[in-house]
Order: structure tokens, then sequence, then C-alpha cells
């Protein structure tokens, strides 16, 4: 009965460290492992970075995805970085931008006043999923825990 426990004590931080393996591989298979794969889109400008990784720039998103809580029953898995729903979920919304008043380098090296103004633009941003729930990770955590029960009991 002891082992029994022990499992089911140490459960939470045993399957949140496996769920959270299994969404740092998606930074690895550069797409989400639902119920299908689901690539993640190309970047707009292919060309701009070619050869890096999607999503991957310094890795400060990857880097912070960690384990947020932990309690008797469950493990949360979130990260700090402001940018990671809107990558994480897409996004389509509406921006109001404000451009203060500066000077630039023309064309031909002349230099021009930009007046302060501000205009609206359409943000478009291509769901990336890499956290979220998904029956190929419920199945391996429900093995992980089915084979740990498994061998307690033979203990």
């Amino acid at each position: 009965m002891e082992a029994f426990a022990k499992v089911l004590r140490n459960a939470p931080r045993v399957l949140g460290n496996d769920a959270l393996n299994f969404f740092l591989e998606s930074f690895k298979r550069q797409g989400w492992q639902g119920a299908t794969f689901e690539p993640w889109a190309p970047r707009k400008y292919a060309n701009k970075d070619k050869g890096r990784a999607i999503l991957i720039k310094t890795a400060r998103l990857r880097r912070s995805l960690r384990i947020t809580s932990e309690t008797n029953d469950s493990s949360t898995i979130g990260t700090d970085v402001p940018y990671a729903r809107p990558h994480n979920e897409g996004l389509s919304q509406l921006v109001n931008q404000s451009v203060k008043a500066h000077t630039r380098k023309g064309r031909l090296g002349k230099i021009q006043q930009v007046k302060a103004h501000s205009r609206a633009m359409q943000m478009n941003m291509p769901r990336r999923q890499f956290l979220g729930e998904s029956p190929v990770l419920t199945k391996q955590l429900i093995q992980r825990l089915t084979n740990d029960l498994l061998k307690a009991s033979q203990i």
C-alpha cells in the first residue's frame, strides 16, 4: 500500500514533467501533435532567416515553459512570456499604431521630417500551437501512470 501511495503522491510532478517534455518536443517537431500532426505555418518572409527553426530566435519562449504550479492532484504548465498566447492561439485583430515625429534619411540620403501620426493596421499571426490538450499526450500520461502503478503492485 505504501508503494501505491508513493506513486500517487509523485504523480503530479512526474506526469507534469512528461507533459512539459511533450510540449518542448513541439519546437523540435516544428508542429503540434494533436489528434493528427499539424505542422506550423512557415514564416511570412521565408528567406529572411533561412535555416532557422520557426518560433526560435533567442529561444526565450521555449526556455520559459515550466511547471508554474503543482498541487496534490495536478500540475499546471505555463510561461510568463507575453507573446506566447498569440503564437499558441493565433491572432487576427485591428491594432492602432502611433508614430512619433522624427527624421529619417530618404532614398538619396536627403533628410526628411516625419510628422506624428497614427494608423490602424490589421495584424494577422498564424496559429502555431505548442501548448494545450492533445489525445496523444493524454494516452502517454495514462500509460505512464498505469505502468508506475503496475510496478508498485509488484513490489
